[in-house]
């Protein structure tokens, strides 16, 4: 059975059903195969207050253009005490509390099942909010499919889904045991938000005890540069640029 066979087969035995979009390019590639399957869905996402600037933006453009029902559900995450301390099992904390309020929202809705981009590259020992996924009982078609990043790619060239480069939460831009506030947040999605039109791939800006710390592939560290000075207006007294091996092992 081939890739997009078997995820047209997993769409029909799940129908109605819910896919939770991201903002990136697995989800978004997931409801593009969805939709052209014929499949009856809708998509949702969560406002966890956590998300970097742009990718509800995108969710929201590209359910537009496709024509695919999208209803955007808000939490606030730092309610939890593991995320609003940064603590290690922050990630699971959040990813159940995101999958309770979707699958609560899919059962009051009629939906049958709820569907994620986790694919079959994504490993639990460097995601540990995976363990969410089986609890809340969240069907995941690329797993269940074999269908790894660049089957991804290859399916998001086809359907032109726009591809992005990774993303993830921005609780992952401080250290782990650091008391997180919207305030601090909200600075950070703005920094990488002032960056990222002149940055190509990986981008992360991390906050260290107040200092901006900016990674990015060496290629891009010049152009960070000539922005260093608008990043020192929003707050940081210096910068610090780094190639993604010298970031933090635990970080994503």
């Amino acid at each position: 059975m081939g890739a997009e066979e078997c995820l047209r087969t997993i769409f029909l035995a799940h129908e109605p059903f819910l896919i939770a979009l991201s903002g990136g390019t697995d989800s978004l590639t997931l409801a593009a195969v969805a939709k052209a399957a014929g499949a009856r869905f809708a998509a949702v996402m969560v406002d966890t207050g956590l998300t970097p600037a742009g990718e509800p933006d995108r969710a929201a453009d590209f359910a537009d253009r496709e024509g695919i029902p999208l209803r955007f559900l808000r939490c606030d995450m730092l309610g939890i005490p593991e995320v609003l301390e940064n603590a290690p099992l922050r990630c699971l904390a959040c990813k159940r509390e995101m999958m309770r309020i979707i699958t609560s929202f899919a059962k009051a809705e009629g939906f049958c099942a709820v569907m994620d981009g986790t694919n079959a590259d994504d490993r639990p020992d460097e995601r540990p909010g995976m363990q969410a996924l089986t609890e809340y009982g969240i069907v995941s078609p690329f797993t269940a499919c074999g269908i790894g990043k660049e089957d991804i790619r290859r399916l998001a060239r086809t359907y032109h889904v726009p591809t992005v480069p990774s993303s993830s939460c921005l609780a992952t831009r401080f250290p782990c045991n650091t008391h997180l506030t919207s305030a601090e947040i909200d600075r950070i999605r703005r920094a990488e938000a002032l960056l990222r039109p002149h940055v190509e791939g990986r981008l992360r800006v991390r906050n260290e005890n107040g200092h901006a710390v900016v990674e990015a592939a060496a290629s891009e560290h010049q152009k960070i540069r000539e922005h260093a000075g608008a990043l020192r207006k929003l707050g940081f007294p210096d910068v610090t640029i780094i190639a993604p091996d010298q970031a933090p092992a635990s970080e994503p």
